[in-house]
């Protein structure tokens, strides 16, 4: 019963109408959801930054868009000489989004801070700020980030390989157990002869079986590694010290990647169970074992569950605004994934020991015809899925060549059309060759033969794109990263052209320099007055409203302060020597 109910749904989604409906409903929801910043990002400081004070604060106080963990986080200030003048042990405040450290008095003169906090999506950021007692802040050298330590290097390479070694072997695994279910199994289920199965049926399931215990194997191992690699990027130790109960206590406990690490391992080993129980003993003919069609659901949550885990602890599990959506759609992706370019690797294996036999060419189409219908509900899934991932996080098409996030993404992009192109390749030819509809020619006979070459292609591809997510995991989105040095904006307002330029865009004090030309690209020095409105996209924070006065040049300068990182809305406010008052309005990101 639970089989003919999940081959229904399957049927429903595998039509042309149920790809018309998914569709849609991704679209909605995408259309729907409304998401933040996923790596936290440092929004205001108190004391802000760059500022000269007349009274010396208590505390450093630093405010970021999303929740911060509680453990592994610090806030060093130092004075002119380099000595230490917080009181240490950094705390949560606020909502859990704050940060404060006390402070000693402290005596006229500039002060720096260098901070560094654990994200909720288990990434560490760090950055550096100065204000000054009676004195001018501290330049950029006393600013400068600490050299990098052993520890920071090795988890630059680490990381990234043990996630790519973690990830793939979870999408062979669940990908297999996804082609078993709904490729394998229902491929036989209409033979009715067993002369038709054929012996080689029994050597490609256990093939594909002994892949699925493999792969499970180097899953399990990963986890450890990189439980032991995330304990080194937050506590800084080295890696033999990683091991105490302290550090591993506080790594488990304390962080929402040692919690769902807990509960991602767990689900692994009961689905490992599961798997043992259910694969050991049948043969691979054996389509509508009782106890096959019982192990499909548990199956299913179990693997879910193992995936959920992936995006609560990344980017999408992260953000204040629709977090549920934010993981689901995450979720989705990893899904299609794993049933897509895991089942894409257990087709290959199959195939491979199925073009041994000429008695196996009957399942051997019914294989590939139904391995293409459920790819194609991958790719949808993937698709938009995609489109939107990239649209969340890239904030404009330059930020592709601009950011290292951006140029990962167009690699990986790059990689994902041959294998689009494969997939139609066999869609179009060889699979009409191999069901008997047009295998009598030589042309048809060739798209035969190249079947297993394309499939082993499109297989090593797919490794190839889940190397690029390893690495795009631990890189910020490019909406995080934005470029230090001014900032220079023109837009066209009528037949004036307004020109802003910011220097040096970053937290504090900044220049804001504008210039005016008419529909003949004269300088407009003699304005009645220009006005310039600033106003944070990230907080409500109230306007800040600046005179801008003629300058010698023939333009409009003004001292504006951005008092934090992200994202800013600047009107400029324009009364010609003739004509009505006009307002442009520039959007800015501003470097922290």
């Amino acid at each position: 019963m639970l089989s003919n109910g999940f081959s229904a749904i399957a049927k429903t989604l595998l039509c042309r109408r149920g790809f018309a409906r998914l569709t849609c409903l991704i679209c909605a929801v995408l259309l729907w959801s409304s998401l933040g910043w996923s790596h936290a990002t440092l929004l205001h400081t108190e004391p802000n930054a760059n500022t000269k004070l007349d009274d010396p604060p208590g505390k450093v106080s630093l405010s970021f868009n999303e929740r911060v963990e509680a453990v592994f986080n610090s806030v060093r200030v130092v004075n002119g000489e380099g000595k230490r003048v917080d009181r240490g042990q950094a705390r949560i405040a606020g909502g859990g989004d704050q940060v404060e450290v006390d402070l000693q008095p402290l005596t006229d003169g500039p002060y720096a801070v260098f901070w560094k906090i654990n994200s909720a999506d288990g990434h560490q950021v760090q950055g550096s700020f100065g204000f000054g007692v009676r004195a001018e802040p501290p330049d950029e050298t006393a600013l400068a980030p600490p050299p990098v330590s052993e520890q920071q290097a090795f988890s630059q390479w680490y990381r990234p390989m043990v996630r790519w070694l973690g990830l793939t072997a979870m999408v062979v695994w669940l990908g297999g157990i996804g082609f078993l279910i709904l490729v394998f199994w229902p491929s036989l289920a209409n033979v009715t002869e067993p002369a038709a199965v054929g012996d080689p049926m029994n050597p490609a399931f256990t093939r594909i079986r002994n892949l699925i215990w493999a792969a499970s194997a180097i899953w399990a191992l990963s986890e450890v590694l990189g439980l032991a690699g995330q304990a080194v990027l937050l506590a800084g130790v080295p890696f033999a010290s990683v091991l105490s109960p302290a550090v591993m206590g506080a790594v488990l406990m304390g962080t929402n990647f040692g919690v769902f690490w807990i509960v991602r391992v767990i689900a692994g080993l009961l689905l490992l169970v599961s798997c043992y129980a259910n694969l050991r003993v049948h043969s691979g003919n054996t389509p509508n074992h009782p106890r096959r069609k019982l192990w499909t659901i548990p199956a299913a949550l179990l693997g879910g569950l193992l995936l959920l885990t992936i995006p609560l602890t990344g980017h999408a599990g992260a953000v204040q605004e629709w977090t549920a959506v934010a993981v689901a759609i995450d979720w989705v992706h990893l899904a299609a994934t794993a049933i897509w370019i895991g089942g894409l690797v257990h087709f290959a294996v199959a195939v491979i020991i199925l073009r041994r036999s000429s008695s196996s060419s009957d399942v051997l189409s019914r294989l590939a015809l139904r391995f293409s219908q459920v790819a194609k509900v991958c790719v949808i899934a993937l698709l938009a899925t995609g489109i939107y991932s990239a649209y969340l996080h890239l904030p404009s098409l330059l930020s592709f060549f601009s950011t290292d996030y951006g140029r990962v993404l167009l690699i990986k992009l790059a990689v994902i059309v041959p294998i689009l192109i494969i997939a139609a390749l066999n869609w179009k030819r060889v699979l009409p060759a191999l069901s008997g509809r047009d295998n009598r020619n030589a042309a048809s006979q060739k798209w035969i033969h190249r079947f297993k070459g394309l499939l082993r292609t499109e297989a090593a591809l797919g490794l190839l794109v889940l190397a690029l997510v390893a690495v795009l995991t631990n890189l910020p989105p490019a909406t995080t990263v934005v470029a230090a040095g001014p900032a220079t904006l023109i837009q066209q307002n009528g037949s004036f052209k307004v020109g802003l330029k910011i220097d040096p865009n970053r937290v504090g004090r900044n220049q804001a320099l504008v210039t005016l030309t008419d529909a003949q690209g004269q300088r407009i020095s003699r304005a009645k007055r220009v006005m310039i409105y600033l106003r944070s996209r990230e907080m409500d924070m109230g306007l800040e409203t600046v005179e801008a006065r003629p300058s010698p040049d023939g333009n409009y300068q003004a001292d504006v302060a951005l008092s934090m990182g992200g994202r800013w809305l600047i009107s400029v406010e324009v009364s010609p020597p003739q004509g009505d008052t006009f307002v442009t309005e520039f959007k800015l990101s501003s470097a922290f």
